[in-house]
């Protein structure tokens, strides 16, 4: 198997926004400049972390592959006896295959602006605009051992990709209001989807809301199963001071952990 048979190389992939692919954000109301302008200046260098993370996921995704595709050819030992390994979940593939991972989405916990301005973000002020931000990622890596001859951002690109923001009032047992984006695969490895929205009026009481991100494709592809997905990380921008006998918590990943936010009257 030649080597580039393996490796995706690294040019033309890219950290975009859905604002950059022409995406409408159509949040319902006029973004005012300030928050725009606050966004902006976050976003660009996340993104900046974001393409670090990225060269390192496809060197160390090369990497792994480089190494199996050696070691099946002699010409690189295979790990002794007793020697630390990974176990694969499969007898049929290599052990890599099981942190190959084609096409997922990501979270970031709300994020709101504007005056009253309080800590933690999760705690939103009736009538704030808020921010949920979505990292929708597909993998711009080909792994032939795992099933994937071309890299799934090959397959993606130019078909219609939905994702959704379902939402459920636990105050009230309500669903929604929900939000979605439908548009066309720009073949990026990683696209940022911002919805932006306002904390909805509650009346008299506080109402605890919960937020569940999802993607699918909106057209039958094969293997379609394997392009579907819901947020099982979510990255808490908040950090929680200690008191009492509480330790306090740091900005933080959740995994398998709902993502709730309150609003409160004012």
């Amino acid at each position: 198997m030649a080597n580039d048979e393996i490796i995706t190389i690294k040019s033309g992939q890219r950290v975009v926004t859905a604002e950059e692919l022409g995406i409408e954000l159509q949040p319902g109301f006029e973004i005012p400049e300030d928050v725009k302008k606050s966004y902006e200046t976050w976003l660009g260098d996340f993104k900046s972390r974001l393409a670090n993370y990225l060269d390192v996921y496809v060197e160390r995704q090369t990497a792994a592959q480089e190494k199996a595709r050696r070691q099946s050819m002699g010409l690189e030992s295979a790990p002794e006896i007793g020697a630390p390994t990974f176990p694969s979940t499969s007898f049929f593939v290599p052990p890599f295959c099981d942190f190959y991972n084609p096409f997922d989405i990501f979270t970031l916990s709300p994020i709101h602006f504007g005056f009253p301005f309080i800590k933690p973000s999760k705690i939103v002020p009736a009538g704030a605009i808020t921010l949920i931000l979505t990292i929708l990622w597909t993998n711009p890596v080909r792994a032939i051992p795992c099933g994937w001859a071309f890299p799934p951002t090959d397959l993606l690109h130019g078909k219609s990709v939905r994702v959704r923001f379902e939402q459920v009032n636990l105050s009230t047992v309500a669903d929604g209001p929900d939000f979605e984006f439908l548009f066309n695969h720009s073949g990026d490895p990683i696209i940022l989807l911002p919805w932006f929205f306002i904390a909805p009026p509650t009346g008299p009481n506080p109402q605890l809301m919960e937020v569940n991100a999802t993607a699918d494709l909106n057209e039958i592809l094969d293997p379609a199963a394997a392009f579907a997905a819901f947020g099982t990380w979510h990255y808490d921008v908040d950090r929680e001071p200690p008191f009492l006998i509480t330790p306090g918590m740091p900005p933080r990943l959740e995994h398998d952990v709902p993502m709730r936010y309150m609003v409160f009257p004012r």
